[in-house]
């Protein structure tokens, strides 16, 4: 099972080849009309010419997939800074509580030498 960081990976792997393929696509489209555009000037029939719904379509996919993949790029940062943040807590917490742990420690050893002397004399 894939975890959190394997799923962002694979979505923004994912996004950025969409819009790479779709821009190479959308700029061959470009291209091409240009071409055809050129050519149908040079023979007097521009008005035949239509801007079909391809290339929009493949603007619209590349732009959508740039902006899933910026949006999907920020929010990924954005988490592992929490994620990092919220471990850092943890760890001084943990430090904290080892701290105390030694201080009582010390403490009850401290209490028990004090005890031992005591214990002798009684038994003497």
């Amino acid at each position: 099972m894939l975890d959190y960081k394997d799923k962002i990976e694979r979505r923004q792997i994912f996004l950025g080849g969409t819009f790479v393929i779709s821009s190479i696509v959308f700029i061959l489209l470009l291209v091409l009309y240009a071409y055809f555009w050129f050519r149908a000037e040079s023979q007097g029939t521009l008005a035949a010419i239509e801007i079909g719904a391809l290339p929009v379509l493949v603007l619209l996919v590349s732009v959508s997939s740039l902006i899933g993949f910026v949006l999907n790029s920020v929010l990924s940062i954005r988490k592992e800074r929490r994620e990092t943040q919220t471990f850092k807590l943890e760890l001084e917490k943990k430090a904290l509580e080892i701290e105390q742990l030694r201080m009582e420690l010390g403490k009850a050893r401290g209490q028990y030498a004090t005890a031992l002397p005591d214990q002798a004399q009684a038994n003497q």
